[in-house]
């Protein structure tokens, strides 16, 4: 017997052609790249002296309807600004009694080491017109922090038409909305630094000579990612305006912001909650607030 055996045959290929099935590519310089759509650009939106650019889809928010509520609050820091600096000149504020008292102690002391026969009498009586010269000169800058400052508008209004504001600390627990209250604020025109080499703002216990009107009038914004409340209870010193203006009721942020504001000082509390304040439904009120709605 013969064993049969296969052969493997392959056809001729006409060039040009392809096998049925097969895949071809085409070559590289004609493949087709997809065009990615630009990213639509900000909103550029003006309100007071401020300018501030608003991502797409509000992704930082902006409210528009607050534009009221805002100007209410620049009116009301500069009626408190005048306020103020009628009690600095005074002596009748806390801030004023303790610059006073120290600038007075300090220039009797320095006397006395300077001269140390010098009398009592006649130390007291540099301290007083160190006092007196302390007094005569501008109040220190206000010092403010914003909670939840979203897009920083307010903070920037404040910095840029309050001329007594000195220092602002805004603060947002979102990276994102924190990048861009400084945006805005560079956009603004305002400060991101403190004026001063030692990173504090001018006060009342620098030379007299050198608080003129425009050297201790550099407003700038202090941009914190934090929660607001830890930065109000962390911050060196108590602050002369707390702002709070959150997206709903700011119960659980009066007790952190009745503990950072000065003696003398001004709460300034928004409460978009008008649904509980005024609703139907009173025990919700009740949780929130510890009253009850009047009908």
């Amino acid at each position: 017997a013969v064993p049969l055996t296969s052969k493997s045959s392959t056809s001729a290929m006409t060039p040009g052609t392809t096998t049925p099935g097969a895949v071809t590519h085409a070559p590289a310089d004609d493949a087709v790249t997809e065009t990615q759509q630009p990213a639509p650009a900000p909103v550029e939106v003006k309100e007071g002296l401020a300018r501030v650019l608003i991502p797409e889809g509000n992704k930082v928010f902006y409210n528009k309807a607050q534009v009221n509520n805002r100007d209410l609050s620049v009116a009301a820091l500069r009626c408190f600004a005048r306020t103020r600096e009628e009690e600095w000149h005074a002596g009748t504020s806390s801030a004023a009694k303790r610059a006073s008292r120290f600038a007075a102690g300090d220039a009797k002391n320095r006397a006395l080491e300077e001269t140390p026969d010098l009398e009592e009498e006649a130390a007291l009586s540099i301290g007083k017109e160190r006092m007196d010269a302390v007094l005569a000169a501008p109040p220190p800058p206000m010092s403010v922090i914003e909670a939840m400052a979203a897009s920083g508008l307010r903070s920037i209004r404040y910095a840029k038409e309050v001329r007594d504001v000195g220092s602002i600390v805004a603060t947002e627990l979102v990276p994102t909305a924190a990048e861009s209250i400084a945006e805005n604020a560079t956009l603004s025109g305002v400060s991101l630094r403190p004026p001063r080499e030692d990173g504090q703002p001018r006060g009342a216990l620098d030379d007299p000579e050198t608080m003129t009107q425009e050297s201790k009038r550099e407003a700038f914004i202090d941009v914190r990612t934090a929660d607001c409340r830890l930065a109000m209870l962390a911050h060196n010193a108590a602050f002369d305006v707390v702002d709070l203006d959150p997206y709903g009721s700011p119960a659980p942020f009066l007790d952190s912001a009745v503990q950072a504001v000065s003696d003398n000082g001004l709460l300034c509390v928004t409460a978009t909650d008008m649904a509980v304040l005024c609703g139907n439904n009173a025990e919700v009120c009740w949780s929130k607030y510890g009253s009850y709605p009047i009908h």
